[in-house]
């Protein structure tokens, strides 16, 4: 299940430009109004899988009418746009529920107003899709060099990138299902392309936006579709959309 934020305010709206802290604290303070204890496991736990935990929801950077630069930030006009997505009816409830209750939220020093929320129609992928991020997507993999291991954050071009992505998925399936997609898999071709480097928690992510062909599993095209594809997905990274017809050209 998705759902689209519309945000109003009086003015611009000034955001720090990693503000995405701010808006993974705005989905806990949400649902947290709703459900404290489902909000207090996904904090503490998530889902688990072996040493892996997942939170399987995932969110998008901010839509703007318009932004300029301002103050190391962004000065954005309102309407703001803002999606947030989860496979877990209990979760989007939650924030749903808990967004209606207090439609007045704070984002940093920001006072916003929901002025609307929207269900997005079901997405039904077949074995093919055109998607375009709306948070950049990253994958990573461990590199050993003198004994010691190293974090290699993985372009979508390299041959590795899709093998990444199917295992995280995979470990989705198992975190919400039980099992795993058997012989699924899925693969990432990347039609328009563009690094970012994001600092997260004094790490700096490589990440990547842009449109994907991506083939594979239906059913992990679709949990990736609602639970974010590769990692950091409650970070905000990972979410993806069917992109418009005049993107899919190079």
């Amino acid at each position: 299940m998705r759902v689209r934020v519309i945000f109003q305010a009086e003015g611009p709206v000034w955001v720090p430009w990693h503000y995405l802290e701010l808006l993974q604290g705005l989905a806990y303070n949400v649902m947290r109004k709703a459900s404290p204890e489902l909000a207090s496991r996904l904090h503490s736990e998530g889902f688990v899988v072996g040493s892996r935990r997942y939170k399987l929801i995932t969110f998008s950077w901010l839509f703007p009418q318009s932004a300029v630069q301002r103050d190391k930030g962004l000065l954005m006009s309102p309407p703001i746009k803002w999606w947030l997505s989860s496979p877990l009816l209990s979760v989007m409830e939650a924030f749903i529920c808990g967004l209606l209750a207090q439609p007045e939220i704070r984002l940093g020093n920001q006072t916003l107003t929901v002025e609307k929320i929207y269900l997005e129609p079901p997405f039904h992928p077949g074995e093919r899709a055109i998607l375009e991020t709306i948070s950049p997507i990253v994958a990573s993999t461990g590199l050993v060099e003198g004994g010691r291991m190293r974090k290699v954050f993985l372009s979508p071009e390299s041959e590795d990138f899709s093998r990444v992505i199917t295992e995280n998925l995979q470990y989705k399936a198992l975190a919400l299902w039980g099992k795993e997609i058997p012989e699924g898999k899925v693969e990432f071709k990347p039609l328009k392309l563009r690094s970012k480097l994001v600092p997260v928690h004094r790490i700096n992510v490589r990440c990547y936006e842009g449109v994907f062909e991506v083939k594979g599993h239906p059913e992990l095209i679709l949990l990736g579709y609602e639970a974010g594809f590769g990692e950091r997905n409650f970070q905000g990274f990972g979410m993806m959309r069917p992109a418009p017809e005049e993107s899919h050209e190079r």
